[in-house]
């Protein structure tokens, strides 16, 4: 299995790298004010556990790119 990755493009903005084993597709976080903004969502076991992390208890939104696995199978 691939280790996901995280990137800092710069304070408020990152990204989880994308993998090819499982298939998963980069991962945006935006750190807002009052929630982390996540364009796409990956397919990666490890990402949820990333996402808890960066969020720091707030709220977590989503923006879908489109509805292919790699994109979205960590939806809950």
């Amino acid at each position: 299995m691939d280790e996901c990755r995280v990137v800092a493009i710069n304070n408020l903005i990152s990204y989880i790298s994308p993998t090819e084993n499982p298939l998963s597709a980069n991962v945006v976080m935006i750190q807002g004010k009052d929630a982390l903004w996540l364009y796409d969502v990956g397919n990666h076991p490890d990402i949820p556990a990333i996402i808890d992390t960066y969020s720091n208890g707030r709220k977590v939104n989503a923006i879908l790119s489109h509805f292919h696995e790699d994109h979205i199978g960590n939806l809950p």
